[in-house]
Protein backbone atom coordinates (compact mmCIF):
# COMPACT_ATOMS: atom_id res chain seq x y z
CA UNK A 1 0.00 0.00 0.00
CA UNK A 2 2.84 2.38 0.61
CA UNK A 3 4.32 1.88 -2.93
CA UNK A 4 0.92 2.72 -4.23
CA UNK A 5 0.02 5.80 -2.13
CA UNK A 6 3.75 7.21 -2.75
CA UNK A 7 2.77 8.00 -6.20
CA UNK A 8 -0.44 10.03 -5.70
CA UNK A 9 0.90 11.76 -2.70
CA UNK A 10 2.35 15.12 -4.80
CA UNK A 11 -1.74 15.98 -5.28
CA UNK A 12 -3.76 17.98 -2.65
CA UNK A 13 -6.56 15.56 -1.87
CA UNK A 14 -7.64 12.02 -1.92
CA UNK A 15 -10.64 10.04 -2.63
CA UNK A 16 -11.89 6.71 -1.91
CA UNK A 17 -10.88 5.72 -5.81
CA UNK A 18 -7.32 6.12 -4.42
CA UNK A 19 -7.20 3.02 -2.07
CA UNK A 20 -10.04 0.90 -4.48
CA UNK A 21 -6.64 -0.83 -6.06
CA UNK A 22 -4.68 -2.10 -2.93
CA UNK A 23 -8.41 -3.28 -1.25
CA UNK A 24 -9.53 -5.69 -4.67
CA UNK A 25 -9.83 -8.84 -3.43
CA UNK A 26 -9.94 -7.90 0.24
CA UNK A 27 -13.94 -8.90 0.95
CA UNK A 28 -13.13 -12.18 -0.65
CA UNK A 29 -10.25 -12.81 1.69
CA UNK A 30 -12.30 -11.82 4.89
CA UNK A 31 -14.64 -14.80 5.37
CA UNK A 32 -12.96 -18.34 6.28
CA UNK A 33 -15.28 -20.98 4.98
CA UNK A 34 -13.79 -23.71 6.51
CA UNK A 35 -14.08 -22.12 9.70
CA UNK A 36 -17.71 -22.14 9.41
CA UNK A 37 -17.78 -25.35 8.41
CA UNK A 38 -16.08 -26.22 11.28
CA UNK A 39 -18.33 -24.36 13.45
CA UNK A 40 -21.41 -25.54 12.06
CA UNK A 41 -20.48 -29.48 12.71
CA UNK A 42 -19.34 -28.74 16.32
CA UNK A 43 -23.01 -27.67 16.73
CA UNK A 44 -24.16 -30.94 14.54
CA UNK A 45 -21.69 -33.18 16.39
CA UNK A 46 -23.45 -32.17 19.99
CA UNK A 47 -26.55 -33.19 18.84
CA UNK A 48 -26.67 -37.35 19.98
CA UNK A 49 -29.17 -38.17 17.82
CA UNK A 50 -29.25 -39.25 14.12
CA UNK A 51 -27.75 -36.60 11.75
CA UNK A 52 -30.49 -36.24 8.75
CA UNK A 53 -28.51 -33.87 6.74
CA UNK A 54 -24.93 -32.37 6.46
CA UNK A 55 -23.56 -28.97 7.17
CA UNK A 56 -23.64 -27.46 3.66
CA UNK A 57 -26.68 -26.21 3.79
CA UNK A 58 -26.00 -24.03 7.19
CA UNK A 59 -22.87 -22.98 5.88
CA UNK A 60 -24.14 -21.77 2.68
CA UNK A 61 -26.58 -19.38 4.58
CA UNK A 62 -23.84 -17.97 7.48
CA UNK A 63 -21.43 -17.07 4.62
CA UNK A 64 -23.57 -15.97 1.93
CA UNK A 65 -24.95 -13.89 4.87
CA UNK A 66 -21.84 -12.83 5.82
CA UNK A 67 -20.79 -11.93 2.69
CA UNK A 68 -23.08 -9.50 1.35
CA UNK A 69 -21.65 -7.60 4.76
CA UNK A 70 -17.88 -8.26 4.01
CA UNK A 71 -18.68 -7.08 0.45
CA UNK A 72 -19.53 -3.83 1.96
CA UNK A 73 -16.08 -3.72 3.52
CA UNK A 74 -13.29 -2.45 0.74
CA UNK A 75 -15.49 0.68 0.01
CA UNK A 76 -16.10 1.80 3.39
CA UNK A 77 -12.70 1.30 4.23
CA UNK A 78 -11.46 3.24 1.22
CA UNK A 79 -13.86 6.16 2.16
CA UNK A 80 -12.36 6.12 5.86
CA UNK A 81 -8.64 6.02 4.75
CA UNK A 82 -9.54 8.95 1.95
CA UNK A 83 -10.66 11.24 4.95
CA UNK A 84 -7.95 10.17 7.37
CA UNK A 85 -5.41 10.87 4.36
CA UNK A 86 -6.58 14.62 3.80
CA UNK A 87 -6.61 14.94 7.47
CA UNK A 88 -3.37 14.13 7.89
CA UNK A 89 -2.17 15.83 4.30
CA UNK A 90 -3.85 19.26 5.89
CA UNK A 91 -1.22 19.33 8.81
CA UNK A 92 1.48 21.80 8.58
CA UNK A 93 4.85 20.22 7.87
CA UNK A 94 3.10 17.02 6.59
CA UNK A 95 5.52 14.61 4.75
CA UNK A 96 4.85 11.84 2.61
CA UNK A 97 6.17 9.66 5.61
CA UNK A 98 3.66 11.45 8.08
CA UNK A 99 0.88 10.86 5.73
CA UNK A 100 1.73 7.26 5.16
CA UNK A 101 1.81 6.56 8.91
CA UNK A 102 -1.23 8.27 9.58
CA UNK A 103 -2.99 5.78 7.09
CA UNK A 104 -1.17 2.75 8.91
CA UNK A 105 -2.39 3.89 11.73
CA UNK A 106 -6.23 4.13 11.02
CA UNK A 107 -5.42 0.60 9.30
CA UNK A 108 -4.65 -0.60 12.37
CA UNK A 109 -7.49 1.19 14.42
CA UNK A 110 -10.15 -0.76 11.53
CA UNK A 111 -8.52 -4.19 11.72
CA UNK A 112 -11.10 -5.19 14.08
CA UNK A 113 -14.11 -4.54 12.61
CA UNK A 114 -12.74 -5.86 9.72
CA UNK A 115 -11.27 -9.22 10.51
CA UNK A 116 -14.57 -9.49 12.74
CA UNK A 117 -15.57 -11.72 9.69
CA UNK A 118 -13.41 -13.67 9.40
CA UNK A 119 -14.10 -16.11 12.08
CA UNK A 120 -18.00 -17.25 12.47
CA UNK A 121 -20.03 -16.06 15.71
CA UNK A 122 -20.71 -19.11 17.72
CA UNK A 123 -24.54 -19.01 16.53
CA UNK A 124 -23.72 -20.58 13.44
CA UNK A 125 -22.66 -24.07 15.76
CA UNK A 126 -26.04 -23.06 17.17
CA UNK A 127 -27.60 -23.59 13.96
CA UNK A 128 -25.73 -26.45 13.08
CA UNK A 129 -27.32 -27.97 16.60
CA UNK A 130 -30.50 -26.40 15.79
CA UNK A 131 -30.76 -28.00 12.21
CA UNK A 132 -30.52 -31.41 13.52
CA UNK A 133 -33.39 -30.72 16.30
CA UNK A 134 -35.92 -29.46 13.08
CA UNK A 135 -34.57 -32.77 11.50
CA UNK A 136 -35.42 -35.01 14.05
CA UNK A 137 -38.84 -32.89 15.43
CA UNK A 138 -37.58 -31.84 18.38
CA UNK A 139 -38.56 -27.90 19.71
CA UNK A 140 -36.05 -25.23 20.51
CA UNK A 141 -35.69 -22.97 23.17
CA UNK A 142 -33.44 -19.60 23.30
CA UNK A 143 -32.08 -19.32 26.27
CA UNK A 144 -30.30 -15.84 27.51
CA UNK A 145 -26.24 -16.29 28.65
CA UNK A 146 -26.40 -15.70 32.63
CA UNK A 147 -24.73 -12.32 33.92
CA UNK A 148 -24.61 -11.34 29.89
CA UNK A 149 -26.27 -7.63 29.45
CA UNK A 150 -28.72 -8.45 26.60
CA UNK A 151 -30.39 -6.34 24.15
CA UNK A 152 -34.19 -5.93 24.04
CA UNK A 153 -34.87 -8.30 21.22
CA UNK A 154 -33.19 -11.79 23.36
CA UNK A 155 -35.60 -12.02 26.61
CA UNK A 156 -38.47 -11.86 23.74
CA UNK A 157 -36.85 -14.57 22.26
CA UNK A 158 -36.34 -16.56 25.45
CA UNK A 159 -40.17 -16.07 26.54
CA UNK A 160 -41.37 -17.38 23.23
CA UNK A 161 -40.17 -20.64 23.02
CA UNK A 162 -40.28 -23.00 22.47
CA UNK A 163 -39.72 -22.97 18.80
CA UNK A 164 -40.25 -25.92 16.10
CA UNK A 165 -38.57 -23.09 13.63
CA UNK A 166 -36.07 -19.89 14.89
CA UNK A 167 -36.73 -16.49 13.90
CA UNK A 168 -33.13 -16.05 14.02
CA UNK A 169 -29.98 -17.42 15.84
CA UNK A 170 -27.53 -16.09 18.34
CA UNK A 171 -25.07 -13.81 16.76
CA UNK A 172 -26.92 -13.90 13.24
CA UNK A 173 -27.01 -10.10 13.33
CA UNK A 174 -31.05 -9.51 13.14
CA UNK A 175 -31.25 -8.88 16.89
CA UNK A 176 -29.86 -5.16 18.14
CA UNK A 177 -27.18 -7.28 19.85
CA UNK A 178 -25.87 -8.42 16.33
CA UNK A 179 -23.46 -10.52 16.12
CA UNK A 180 -22.18 -10.21 20.29
CA UNK A 181 -25.20 -12.00 21.15
CA UNK A 182 -23.76 -14.84 23.54
CA UNK A 183 -27.50 -16.74 23.76
CA UNK A 184 -27.47 -20.56 23.62
CA UNK A 185 -30.12 -22.72 21.63
CA UNK A 186 -31.16 -25.69 23.43
CA UNK A 187 -33.26 -28.99 22.88
CA UNK A 188 -36.93 -28.09 24.56
CA UNK A 189 -37.18 -31.11 27.38
CA UNK A 190 -40.14 -32.44 26.51
CA UNK A 191 -40.21 -33.03 22.47
CA UNK A 192 -36.33 -34.23 22.92
CA UNK A 193 -38.10 -37.22 25.58
CA UNK A 194 -40.84 -37.66 22.59
CA UNK A 195 -38.79 -38.38 19.94
CA UNK A 196 -35.30 -39.59 21.99
CA UNK A 197 -36.59 -40.72 25.33
CA UNK A 198 -33.58 -39.46 27.38
CA UNK A 199 -32.35 -36.74 28.35
CA UNK A 200 -31.27 -33.22 26.61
Amino acid sequence: MRHHFGRVLARKDFNAGDFTTPLDGLAGELVDLDAYRKAVNLGRKAFRGTHRDDADPVVDVWVGHVRAYADEVPDRLAGELADEANAAQAEEGSTVESVLARIDRKLEGLRSSVTRYADPPWGAGWNGYGAQLQQNNILMAWVLEDGADHCDACPSLAAGGPYEHLPTWPGYGDTPCRDKCKCKVTADQESWDAALGEAA
